[in-house]
C-alpha cells in the first residue's frame, strides 16, 4: 500500500502485537504498547491526514485498514475480559484457602 497510508499500517501492526501479548499475557508489555498506540491516535485524525487519504484515492484501503483495526481490538477485549475472569477465579481461591487454613488454625 501507498506510503500515504504507512500511520494506519503501523497502527494495524502496534494492534497485532498487542492482541498477541495480551493472548500472551503479558501486561507490562501490553500496557507499554498500548501507551505508544493511544499517542498515535491524533495523527490518524489529522485533517491533512484524511485529506490526503481522499486525494490519493486510498479511501477504501483506508476503511479497510481501520475495520482490520476495530477487529482486533475487539478481540483484544475478549482475551482482556477471559484473563481478567480468570484472575478473579484465581483470587477467589486464594481468599478461601486462606480462609480454611485460618480456620483450620482457629486464628
Amino acid at each position: 500500500m501507498p506510503s500515504i497510508l504507512a500511520p494506519l499500517e503501523l497502527f494495524l501492526t502496534r494492534t497485532q502485537t498487542l492482541l498477541a501479548l495480551a493472548e500472551t499475557e503479558d501486561w507490562e508489555a501490553f500496557e507499554a504498547l498500548m501507551t505508544e498506540r493511544q499517542a498515535e491516535l491524533p495523527a490518524l485524525s489529522d485533517s491533512q491526514f484524511l485529506i490526503a487519504i481522499t486525494q490519493a484515492g486510498l479511501v477504501d484501503e483506508a476503511k479497510s485498514l481501520i475495520q482490520s483495526i476495530q477487529q482486533l481490538d475487539q478481540q483484544i477485549v475478549v482475551v482482556a475480559e477471559k484473563s481478567k475472569a480468570k484472575i478473579s477465579e484465581q483470587l477467589s481461591q486464594s481468599i478461601k484457602g486462606t480462609k480454611a487454613v485460618v480456620a483450620y488454625k482457629g486464628l
